[in-house]
């Protein structure tokens, strides 16, 4: 694991209503915040960041065979976790990936509630907070109504990961 100093980085304020929202922050399914780091793009291997995704507590991290497992199976083969590691709000052995559960085991979508998923986010914005010398950068694409892996769609993470609180700057 890299080095940990005490410094806290800056917490986003987001809003989570509309009444919240004036400046359209959030706006057509796009999140829209000054002073925010995004990427666009994919998380490459040689990508410094840490590598966060939606896992499970069966330490299932995707299967390559099958090519399934979304965001759990690129880490896979970026060598930033290993196959049966668990990877349910940790980070990995080598700490180049971090896994937020949003499923109890691979595809049992809606398996954990909202409020569930919502308490893990908020335990990694604690994580990122601790750890202010990285970035941490999500493998999220919005894909608006569509239901992903974890049974959830798009809108209805992005609106988890708003209501989780402010986001940490190294985030």
């Amino acid at each position: 694991m890299r080095e940990i100093t005490k410094e806290q980085p800056k917490i986003q304020e987001i809003p989570t209503t509309e009444t919240e929202n004036p400046e359209n922050i959030v706006k057509n399914n796009k999140i829209n915040l000054p002073n925010s780091q995004f990427y666009t793009g994919l998380i490459t291997k040689d990508d410094d960041a840490v590598f966060v995704f939606g896992s499970n507590a069966a330490s299932y991290n995707g299967n390559p065979d099958k090519g399934t497992g979304g965001a759990a199976l690129a880490a896979l083969e970026q060598g930033r976790l290993e196959q049966h590691e668990n990877m349910a709000n940790t980070f990995s052995k080598n700490g180049r990936s971090y896994g937020i559960q949003t499923v109890t085991r691979p595809g049992a979508r809606n398996s954990l509630s909202r409020e569930d998923i919502i308490q893990n986010i908020k335990h990694f914005y604690q994580v990122a907070l601790e750890h202010p010398d990285e970035v941490f950068k999500i493998a999220y694409t919005n894909i608006g109504s569509k239901v992903s892996l974890n049974g959830y769609s798009g809108d209805q993470m992005i609106d988890m990961f708003l209501s989780a609180g402010n986001i940490p700057s190294n985030v």
